[in-house]
């Protein structure tokens, strides 16, 4: 069998997907510590932070700015909604994509995690360099933006 020819970026983009893998069940250890639930619930704390950052919206709406499916969405909005976290309002402008808020607990359900992610990353990012740092946010939101598109 013949071995594919693999390119050099190729390979190193393998090589970092992995780490980013590593790092994620890395998250999932440490949030027993910090009160941080960043790994087991991302995808929630993504919802809360884009409705406390951008304001009520739909779900397709959410959906777009996450890169993910508006069912997928439409899942974690109804898993939040059991929480009262969040609440529906009817949509003047789209009478089956109702608007979604946070309601009082879910704005402090929200600030408490970003409280608790922040000092996880203070402590996992104490001594790295900064410019490094950015610079790794900046591939990993283009490779995140390539992989949508593709």
């Amino acid at each position: 069998m013949d071995k594919i020819r693999r390119s050099v970026e190729g390979v190193a983009t393998e090589a970092l997907l992995l780490e980013i893998a590593d790092l994620y069940h890395a998250l999932r250890g440490a949030e027993d510590g910090t009160g941080a639930t960043l790994a087991a619930g991302a995808g929630r704390w993504k919802i809360l932070r884009l409705l406390a950052r951008d304001g009520p919206q739909t779900v397709p709406r959410m959906a777009r700015a996450c890169g993910v499916s508006r069912q997928h969405v439409q899942a974690l909005v109804n898993t939040l909604q059991r929480m009262q976290w969040v609440t529906k309002a009817e949509n003047p402008q789209h009478r089956r994509s109702p608007v979604i808020s946070l309601t009082v607990d879910g704005r402090e359900a929200y600030l408490q995690e970003s409280e608790a992610v922040g000092r996880l990353a203070d402590r996992a990012g104490a001594g790295l360099d900064r410019e490094r740092l950015v610079a790794a946010r900046s591939v990993l939101r283009e490779l995140a933006a390539r992989m949508r598109r593709d």
